[in-house]
């Protein structure tokens, strides 16, 4: 599962690619490509912001359970190479649809060769993207889960007095 896991971003991409590097699919396929360079350049954009600040999450969460569970596994490293992984892919989405505006009206086998590369570069980000997501989520998920067996043992621990013996009148005091 987890090479599977590892590889199916990059591995889904070149497939992609190659495929519409065989078919001669160029920019012209799709009107009006201007506004979807720049929506992916947008889209982009706010997914690495949103990534970021998982990271901040995760930095808040690191006594957590699931993050000690974690470190046991020796999963960290993987967890930040995905995040990386997402975050380089979509800033260099960011560039190449920046870039792709150039070549907009080529034709030919230059055409081809870059909007394939530019369709590798959606789908890796769109996937990696969508894996460290995932793994993100499940993460979050454990957390109100671990707050509510915390709650529940400190709950035990504090005194709570009796509601008959709280408020009952002492008579040997009068």
């Amino acid at each position: 599962m987890r090479i599977f896991e590892r590889i199916y971003p990059i591995g889904i991409s070149i497939i992609f690619a190659i495929i519409i590097y065989n078919q001669h699919i160029t920019f012209n396929i799709i009107p009006k490509i201007e506004p979807v360079l720049n929506s992916v350049v947008t889209v982009s954009s706010i997914v690495i912001g949103f990534l970021a600040a998982m990271v901040s999450i995760l930095i808040a969460i690191t006594n957590s359970k699931v993050m000690k569970r974690i470190r046991e596994g020796k999963a960290e490293h993987l967890l930040t190479c995905y995040i990386r992984e997402a975050i380089i892919s979509g800033i260099l989405l960011a560039l190449g649809s920046t870039i792709a505006y150039l070549f907009v009206d080529y034709d030919g086998k230059k055409a081809d060769l870059i909007f394939s590369v530019w369709f590798f570069m959606v789908i890796h980000f769109l996937l990696s993207s969508f894996r460290i997501l995932n793994i993100m989520l499940n993460i979050l998920s454990t957390i109100p889960k671990e707050y509510k067996e915390h709650e529940k043992k400190d709950s035990k621990m504090v005194y709570t007095p009796k509601k008959e013996n709280a408020f009952k009148k002492d008579n040997t005091t009068s």
